[in-house]
């Protein structure tokens, strides 16, 4: 008897050990191990949100997307025409890869600006091969509220926001490291992609901070400001152009100043001063 209860004991004791992994095994069951992008069943997107994110990866990369009953993202890759190629290669390379990316919408949150990337489980399956589950957050809120240049615009929708988190993880290209870096390695991989496209690329990392009016209530707030522009001309200076967007509705007080509030969205301590801006 006294064997049987130690026997017991020692199972239940490797039970709790292995219970975190197993209960995070089940926040997402159809996901959990299995490697490619996929779409969260838990924290869903909207029919319109899966529509409108499928529509731009399809137009940034020119491959035939498509999702199956269980979420999975698919693809056709018989001789796209158009599109970038880099944005290709790094969609092929997460669909084919050992990890899971799971594409979540976290719409009006406290914590996450536009996107953002979070590794929730690590292991290893017995046979010597890794594997990781990343979590990609999307705040279509915070993309709801970007005014600007149209193709400004275009050059930050939540398919890029994708794209940034893909190259974080798959090519593990970081945002910027030190002061001297105003861009970092991630976003000169999603220029390239803009650059195939003939989108205007982004310069600066850091936005700017722009005090501004809000015509609602008529009191001061802050807005944050987006830099892009074309490649230099021969002789000329390179052309500006942004996109703002409301920090108060976007971004917590407390978040201002942080360094990870996602989808290459650090914020900057600059003011320009003696410029104040009507916010619609």
């Amino acid at each position: 008897m006294r064997r049987m209860l130690c026997t017991l004991a020692v199972l239940i004791a490797a039970s709790l050990c292995t219970l975190p992994a197993v209960l995070a095994a089940t926040d997402d069951p159809i996901y959990r191990f299995h490697p490619g992008i996929h779409f969260s069943r838990k924290q869903c997107l909207t029919n319109h949100e899966r529509r409108f994110i499928l529509a731009e990866l399809q137009s940034i990369t020119a491959f035939d997307l498509r999702t199956d009953e269980d979420g999975n993202l698919t693809f056709t890759d018989d001789h796209p025409v158009g599109g970038s190629n880099s944005a290709r290669e790094l969609i092929r390379a997460a669909i084919r890869s050992n990890d899971s990316f799971t594409i979540a919408a976290t719409n009006h949150s406290n914590t996450v600006a536009f996107a953002q990337l979070e590794s929730i489980l690590r292991y290893d399956d017995g046979t010597g091969n890794k594997h990781e589950d990343w979590q990609i957050r999307i705040d279509f809120a915070d993309f709801e509220e970007l005014q600007g240049d149209k193709q400004a615009l275009a050059s930050f929708g939540p398919g890029f926001g994708v794209l940034h988190e893909l190259v974080h993880a798959v090519v593990n290209y970081p945002d910027p490291l030190t002061e001297s870096d105003q861009l970092g390695s991630c976003e000169r991989y999603l220029n390239s992609i803009r650059a195939e496209l003939g989108l205007p690329q982004r310069l600066i990392y850091y936005p700017m901070r722009q005090l501004a009016v809000s015509r609602e209530t008529q009191l001061p707030t802050f807005l944050g400001k987006l830099v892009f522009g074309w490649p230099e001309a021969i002789g000329r200076e390179r052309k500006k152009i942004f996109v703002t967007f409301n920090l108060d509705r976007v971004c917590e007080t407390r978040f201002r100043s942080s360094s990870s509030i996602g989808a290459a969205t650090y914020l900057s301590s600059e003011i320009k001063s003696g410029k104040t801006t009507v916010l619609e």
